[in-house]
């Protein structure tokens, strides 16, 4: 908001910045991703998506997932210029992982890339993952907040160097999906 303030001299504006809070970005987003899902699979609604999502359905899973990611993704980046583009990932280390271990849970596990990591990047990232878990828990009916959001920030140094998370992003075995880029 710009208001000017009887304080200061004509001309001159208080600048105050104001940007969305996570818990409503988290709420938000939650219940575009239900609807998003609800719509791929022509289901009823969001609270049917919801049901599909609470069964361990990989396709409702994988369409939650991926329109979660996506907004997550826009709402960093609108808080930190720093973020030049985000991709989502499996985190199984081979598909017989998930073959033994039953129906994996709802989780989005993401690589978020940026020029520099920086602590405000870190402290948003932080505020989504927590808002995120409280607002999932909330809609699946469990007490205390749930780990729905698995955000990795590399930077462009990783990126080139190929090490960590970021050596994903040139893998050629199951690459990460882009899903946002600057």
């Amino acid at each position: 908001m710009i208001s000017e303030t009887p304080h200061r001299p004509a001309g001159v504006l208080d600048v105050e910045l104001t940007y969305p809070d996570a818990a409503n970005a988290a709420s938000g987003a939650l219940a575009a991703a239900l609807e998003f899902c609800a719509g791929r699979m022509g289901l009823s609604g969001p609270d049917a998506a919801l049901g599909l999502l609470k069964a361990g359905d990989s396709r409702a899973r994988a369409y939650f997932e991926y329109d979660l990611g996506k907004q997550i993704a826009e709402y960093i980046s609108a808080l930190d210029a720093e973020v030049q583009s985000a991709y989502l990932y499996e985190d199984e280390a081979t598909p017989d992982d998930s073959a033994f271990a039953g129906p994996r849970p709802t989780m989005v596990h993401m690589i978020l890339w940026a020029k520099r990591k920086t602590k405000a990047l870190f402290s948003v990232v932080e505020g989504m993952e927590g808002a995120l878990g409280r607002g999932w828990a909330d809609l699946i009916g469990v007490s205390g907040p749930v780990h729905l959001l698995d955000a990795q920030i590399v930077d462009d140094n990783e990126v080139r160097a190929g090490t960590g998370v970021a050596a994903l992003l040139k893998g050629i075995h199951q690459p990460p999906l882009p899903i946002w880029r600057r």
